[in-house]
């Protein structure tokens, strides 16, 4: 039997990688000043679409909703993740500019996060920080460097995909007041920028 939650995570988490590959894409093809005026239009108008959507109902976007939001936010913050990842990945060019720093950053968010989230959720591990496992953090760094590594040196993206999972589990997961788009590819994105201008 099939578990509907989990369906759906796989789902998100698909979602969520398939974004930050077509965010990377965008920087390299129309380059890191247009794809930062795409992402805001797109925050712009997703939040006046989720706005009409709850106000008068548009089919196509609540498909999208009941099929990638989870249920508990569905009536109170729909589309609130995926605004979040919008508007981390707009955040992350607009700090460190650096092409290979923001390509970099956005795909340990991409690839990084989800594999977290999935040896947490999905393997027996001893927890530590609230929803994190010894093991997701492993997980999620070692996916996060790897994916990086495209884009970066090894050395710094393994350094930038340590920080951001920390970074995640200390202020995203321990907290709750900082959401885990914003805080790993601003983690990643600052040791990398470090990493550049001491050039360790």
């Amino acid at each position: 039997m099939t578990n509907p939650r989990a369906d759906l995570e796989l789902k998100r988490k698909v979602f969520h990688a398939g974004s930050g590959v077509a965010a990377i894409a965008a920087v390299f093809i129309f380059g890191p000043v247009a794809t930062a005026w795409g992402l805001l239009f797109l925050l712009i108008t997703g939040i006046a679409l989720l706005k009409l959507m709850r106000k008068r109902g548009l089919a196509a976007l609540e498909w999208c909703c009941r099929h990638l939001e989870r249920p508990e936010n569905m009536e109170k913050a729909p589309g609130k993740s995926a605004l979040l990842y919008a508007l981390g990945c707009l955040l992350t060019i607009v700090l460190f500019r650096d092409i290979n720093v923001i390509a970099g950053s956005i795909a340990i968010l991409a690839f990084g996060d989800p594999a977290a989230y999935a040896a947490c959720n999905f393997c027996d591990l001893k927890k530590f920080s609230g929803a994190r496992s010894y093991g997701a953090f492993a997980a999620g760094t070692l996916v996060g460097f790897a994916a990086a590594s495209f884009f970066v040196r090894p050395a710094a993206a393994f350094a930038a995909s340590f920080a951001a999972m920390g970074a995640d589990a200390l202020f995203s997961k321990r907290t709750g007041w900082l959401d885990d788009n914003l805080v790993i590819p601003v983690a990643a994105g600052t040791m990398l920028y470090f990493i550049k201008v001491f050039g360790f």
